[in-house]
């Protein structure tokens, strides 16, 4: 039970607006997402998940510099935090500020320890193609089909399929996964 109010803002309007933010981003509505986590840090401005969710949402918007001031923050925040939230905040601070060997080896770390965590494997996944490891990232997106129903049948994992086979050249894989991706999402 400590774990878990570490892992959460002790304040409950930042922690329903920190899970708004998450529940944001999973589907892709990052600019929602980004007002969302803002809410939540400035509610509780020593959470560090909540920077690091952040950091995450402004690179997916291009914010680069922004992205890598709050992921560094993150970091400076997550010594009190479990090992696994500790090494999701490295990742996501290695991915923004791409450096992807880091990233690769922190996400690979979280994932073999949580090998059933789609989140997990999605980031390795994409720091992987985004390190030029594409090849790599195919062999992660294998393992992550191969979850149980329906976590396997996720249509994000067929997207980072895509991502990971178009990195290769291969644009017939890339629009195979990328129809199947649309097909689950529909």
């Amino acid at each position: 039970r400590r774990v878990l109010f570490r892992s959460l803002p002790s304040n409950p309007d930042a922690a329903r607006s920190y899970s708004d933010g998450l529940s944001k981003m999973r589907v892709y509505d990052t600019l929602g997402s980004v007002d969302l986590l803002r809410k939540t840090i400035a509610s509780e401005p020593d959470f560090g998940l909540g920077h690091s969710a952040l950091s995450s949402a402004l690179s997916k918007l291009g914010h680069d510099a922004a992205a890598v001031e709050e992921g560094k923050k993150a970091t400076e925040l997550s010594s009190k935090l479990p090992r696994a939230e500790r090494l999701l905040v490295e990742a996501r601070y290695y991915q923004v500020s791409k450096q992807w060997d880091k990233a690769i080896e922190t996400s690979r770390t979280l994932f073999d320890f949580f090998p059933d965590n789609i989140d997990y494997g999605l980031a390795l996944a994409q720091s992987e193609t985004s390190g030029g490891r594409g090849k790599d990232a195919l062999e992660t997106v294998v393992n992550l089909h191969r979850l149980p129903s329906p976590v396997g049948n996720d249509p994000r994992i067929d997207l980072a399929e895509a991502n990971a086979a178009d990195s290769q050249g291969d644009l017939r894989h890339a629009l195979n996964a990328a129809d199947a991706a649309a097909s689950k999402a529909r």
